[in-house]
């Protein structure tokens, strides 16, 4: 049976408002692989247009965005991740949560990717590089050669951010890095999570900084039981927030950051801060995690199937 992508991406559209969406698919994906590595480094750039490069270097951060770069030291693209790679709504990552279709997203918003991933496998040092497309109808230009490597290294090239996408996403590097640690917060919350940098121009962000920083200390969490099935929340005050931030409840599944419930809609005169006890401002949020919430989220983990 074959498989049409053009389809399929027609049928599943990523929201406009979810710019950065196949970026934390890439990003998760590295935290997949790397698990096995004692030393896991995850390395995100932002790629910006260089033919409109603004000299002034403290204005750098407003030249467009046209893609992004993940790069990771996991495990890589052997013989199997490649195959569960090119075989659509693969179940090989099932038993992680794993839906077969996170990198159709990379499409929905990106012209084209780009793969480069250097490995080890069954006594062998291997360079794998292919593209994917939708003009390609999938995986193409695919090389598998014996090279001599330093060192495990899979680089992710999301290129060519379409311009719908390039309008509603996030310039400024400081809160794409606060999106990501958002997105993936159940990772940093549940588990050591490996280093995660966000580079820019020059500029470098440490996100488990960001965490330790901005999260960790301000956090505590319950437990409650709804028809006999449990559900863990993590409560969170923030005490630094962006233009974007607000009182919410965070839905999530299989250790990502799904829906938000906006808590300003469903509590009267809730619009603004909350003081703690020493008069410092901040916002409330909740993270919701449960096994329910995970057998109930869509293929795009955008959405909950309720009822």
């Amino acid at each position: 049976m074959e498989f049409d992508l053009d389809g399929y991406l027609r049928t599943e559209p990523l929201a406009v408002s979810r710019p950065l969406m196949p970026l934390f698919e890439a990003v998760v994906n590295a935290i997949d692989a790397v698990n096995g590595n004692p030393m896991r480094r995850i390395q995100i750039q932002i790629v910006r247009d260089a033919a409109q490069a603004n000299f002034n270097q403290a204005a750098r951060g407003a030249d467009p965005i046209t893609g992004f770069r993940v790069i990771d030291n996991g495990v890589g693209f052997t013989a199997d991740n490649f195959k569960s790679f090119d075989t659509s709504f693969s179940q090989y990552k099932k038993a992680r949560g794993g839906k077969g279709v996170g990198r159709f997203s990379w499409l929905q918003a990106f012209d084209e990717v780009n793969i480069v991933s250097e490995y080890s496998e069954a006594g062998q040092t291997l360079r794998r590089e292919f593209s994917f497309s939708s003009a390609l109808g999938g995986v193409g230009g695919h090389t598998l050669a014996e090279v001599p490597i330093n060192a495990k290294r899979t680089i992710i090239n999301l290129n060519g951010l379409k311009a719908e996408y390039a309008k509603t996403c996030p310039k400024n590097p400081e809160i794409i890095a606060w999106r990501i640690v958002e997105h993936c917060l159940v990772v940093f919350l549940t588990t050591p999570a490996p280093e995660i940098f966000l580079e820019d121009e020059g500029t470098s962000i440490s996100l488990n900084t960001m965490y330790a920083e901005r999260i960790s200390p301000f956090a505590s969490d319950s437990h409650i039981v709804i028809d006999s099935t449990p559900f863990k929340l993590v409560h969170l005050r923030l005490y630094w927030a962006d233009a974007g931030q607000q009182h919410s409840i965070h839905l999530c599944a299989h250790g990502r950051d799904v829906e938000q419930v906006a808590l300003t809609s469903r509590i009267p005169g809730l619009l603004k801060r909350l003081d703690d006890n020493s008069g410092r401002p901040f916002y409330y949020q909740c993270y919701v995690t449960s096994s329910a919430l995970d057998a109930i989220v869509d293929l795009q983990r955008t959405s909950f199937r309720f009822g």
